[in-house]
């Protein structure tokens, strides 16, 4: 009869009296023992950490084992969006960007990026938007990007269109003022030699949700592997019109 052994975390395995092994041909004493065990480590462990986020333990995002994949996507992302600026004759040192949005393609994705998010961070809101839910998340602990320090990440669910790429997509620079005159004073900012290379691509937008009392027009500028848009609002000038809302 073959035996397999089974591996826990530090923490659990002084839970646990011996060394465990599962055996593998069918169901025993020992093995209902085991996974009796393991369950109650297991249950133990989910304890712990609702009682350390109970006590306020805040957890960095890039620790967690949910969002690893987009951990590991930022160095590519900040790449990508220096060069873009570059292109563009951009100045972002003086600007400044209130949140970072993600892309997926599958709602599993969504679903796994939402947990680690309620892991390291509060939901600021969920709303839907052009048709598909958004979730607004503040983390403990910023996301890094050139010298932005990014708190609030911005989560879609996948909608029609699909992105080449999973991960980091877009940021969204503030430019308070006129929404009328947004796109004009987004323009202003970049070169005519940059918006006229191949592969450039602008677009001007409005998306609102649906509780939200403030126009919010947008300029996007991308070369199709990331995006720098434009608004007039920060995300959680967004967040408080809808709380006004609720209260008429």
């Amino acid at each position: 009869m073959a035996l397999r052994g089974c591996q826990g975390n530090a923490e659990n395995e002084n839970k646990l009296s011996q060394p465990v092994y599962c055996i593998c041909d069918g169901p025993s004493a020992l093995q209902r023992r085991v996974n009796q065990q393991l369950v109650a480590a297991c249950q133990q462990g989910k304890l712990t950490a609702s009682k350390n986020r109970a006590e306020g333990e805040k957890v960095n995002w890039k620790t967690n084992q949910a969002l690893q994949d987009i951990v590991a996507d930022l160095p590519r992302f900040t790449q990508a969006l220096t060069e873009l600026a570059d292109r563009l004759g951009l100045d972002i040192a003086p600007l400044d960007a209130d949140h970072i949005s993600l892309r997926c393609h599958q709602n599993a994705t969504a679903e796994r990026w939402r947990q680690g998010f309620e892991q390291c961070g509060e939901l600021l809101s969920e709303n839907i938007i052009n048709g598909r839910p958004i979730c607004l998340f503040k983390l403990h602990e910023p996301v890094c990007v050139a010298h932005w320090q990014f708190s609030v990440v911005e989560l879609p669910w996948p909608g029609e269109k699909r992105y080449p790429h999973e991960g980091w997509e877009h940021i969204e620079i503030v430019l308070p003022g006129e929404t009328e005159t947004l796109s004009a004073r987004a323009l202003a900012l970049l070169s005519d030699d940059g918006l006229s290379q191949p592969g450039i691509f602008v677009k001007t937008s409005s998306p609102k949700g649906e509780r939200e009392r403030l126009p919010n027009p947008t300029l996007a500028v991308t070369d199709g592997k990331v995006t720098i848009k434009f608004h007039p609002w920060t995300l959680e000038e967004i967040v408080a019109s809808e709380a006004d809302d609720t209260t008429m």
